[in-house]
């Protein structure tokens, strides 16, 4: 097994993109990958599998078509906000796939500071489908479990988070006391209630939601 070291020897970017998992030719769920470089990535929000696993993913990355890696299982993570994840390292991955990662790992990184979009909201098969469909919409994307996970975010974070997005998850009131709190730190970023109504200062979309609709909620001001 390749050592830590060289295990990174990749740039590697954090980024809130999705992907396809498959295991014995049997779909096990849509995950959320938290960063990527050409060797591997983290994914979080769905089935945890064990060390060794051997998958098949399809990488939903921003302005691009998705990449089929094989890959395995290499470890377990706990992030920081407490979701478990898994780090896997891509396998017999093709030269040309290689640079196609590695260039979107140095957009991503060079996008860094680019007008974001902000998703808060428990983790779901709902929240990977709009972070998928926002990326589609070409923006990119910061996904945060709690508020207080999106309060650190936001804190680190180079970019300007222009939209705000939260997803009621059976309690709109709850979402609605999110955007309003967190709304208040950032004034001039637009807020959108996912599964919610509209209200003075927010967009409310339905689940599920019109893709134009939602490409209009979070297009740049």
């Amino acid at each position: 097994m390749r050592k830590g070291s060289e295990r990174r020897q990749h740039p590697r970017a954090r980024v809130a993109a999705t992907a396809s998992v498959m295991r014995e030719r049997e779909k096990v769920g849509e995950y959320l990958v938290e960063n990527v470089s050409a060797g591997g990535a983290l994914i979080t929000l769905g089935p945890v599998l064990p060390e060794g696993a051997r998958i098949r993913m399809s990488l939903k990355l921003r302005g691009r078509r998705p990449i089929g890696a094989e890959a395995a299982v290499v470890r377990h993570a706990a992030l920081p906000s407490g979701r478990p994840g898994f780090g896997v390292e891509f396998r017999n991955l093709p030269a040309d796939l290689q640079d196609a990662l590695q260039r979107a790992v140095l957009r991503e990184l060079e996008a860094a500071a680019e007008p974001t979009v902000l998703v808060v909201g428990e983790p779901s098969a709902l929240v990977v489908s709009l972070i998928r469909d926002v990326h589609e919409a070409g923006r990119s994307v910061l996904y945060a479990s709690t508020p207080l996970e999106a309060i650190g975010l936001v804190e680190v974070a180079a970019a300007e988070v222009q939209t705000l997005v939260c997803v009621a998850n059976g309690s709109s009131e709850r979402a609605e006391a999110v955007l309003d709190v967190l709304g208040a730190g950032m004034p001039e970023a637009r807020r959108v209630l996912i599964g919610g109504p509209p209200g003075p200062n927010r967009e409310g979309l339905s689940v599920p939601w019109e893709r134009s609709a939602l490409t209009d909620a979070v297009a740049p001001a």
